[in-house]
C-alpha cells in the first residue's frame, strides 16, 4: 500500500485536524501527533497537511486497520463537524457541502475536493481527490448518508469496481451511494 501524501504546499487547519484526533483513541494517537509537531493543535492556526499525513502513515505502519479509518469518518459525519447544516439539510445537499467545507479548511495550489453527481434519481457517486485514506472517506459518506436520507430508506455505499482507490494508484476514491424508500407507505409519508 502506498504512503499517504498530499502537494507539499497544502496547509490545513487545526480546526478540521482537531476534529479527526476528537474522535480517535488518544492514547493511541497522542505520541505520533507529538512526534510530528502536532502535540498542541491551536483551532485558529493552520498546520503543513504533510504533519497529518506523516501521523496516518505512522498509524498505518503499527497496524491501525481499514475499520479504524471508516469509523473515524462515519464519528466525523455523526458529530456534525463536515457540513453547515440546517433543518431540511438533504442527503445530496450533505454531500455537495462536504466539499465547501474541505475548501475552508484547507489552501495550497493542489488541495483535491469532494465532487458529487446524481447519475439516477436514487444514486450518486462521490469522486473524492483529497489526500485521506480512502477508508475515512469512505466512512464520511456512509455516515453523511445513514444521518441524512430519509427515515425509511435503504441505502448501499459501495467502492467503484472498476476505478482503484487513491491507496492502489487511483487518481481518487470513487464511491457509489444509492438508495430506496423501503415501502410505499413509507414514501408517502416523507413526501
Amino acid at each position: 500500500m502506498a504512503l499517504y501524501t498530499c502537494d507539499p504546499n497544502t496547509e490545513v487547519t487545526g480546526k478540521y485536524l482537531l476534529a479527526h484526533t476528537t474522535h480517535m483513541n488518544h492514547d493511541i494517537v497522542r505520541p505520533f501527533l507529538v512526534e510530528h509537531g502536532l502535540g498542541a493543535i491551536d483551532s485558529m492556526e493552520w498546520y503543513a497537511l504533510s504533519m497529518w499525513m506523516d501521523v496516518l502513515n505512522d498509524l498505518m505502519y503499527h497496524g491501525h486497520r481499514w475499520s479504524d479509518w471508516v469509523s473515524l469518518g462515519m464519528r466525523m459525519a455523526d458529530a456534525g463537524l463536515l457540513i453547515p447544516q440546517t433543518d431540511n439539510t438533504t442527503f445530496e445537499d450533505a454531500i455537495r457541502n462536504l466539499n465547501y467545507t474541505y475548501q475552508l479548511n484547507h489552501r495550497g495550489d493542489n488541495i483535491g475536493r469532494y465532487d458529487a453527481t446524481l447519475t439516477e434519481e436514487n444514486h450518486l457517486v462521490v469522486n473524492a481527490t483529497v489526500a485521506y485514506p480512502s477508508d475515512e472517506v469512505y466512512g464520511i459518506v456512509y455516515g453523511l448518508a445513514r444521518r441524512y436520507l430519509p427515515n425509511g430508506s435503504q441505502y448501499s455505499v459501495e467502492y467503484d469496481d472498476y476505478a482503484p482507490l487513491k491507496e492502489y494508484g487511483g487518481d481518487g476514491t470513487i464511491i457509489h451511494v444509492g438508495w430506496a424508500f423501503t415501502s410505499e407507505y413509507e414514501m408517502d409519508i416523507i413526501t
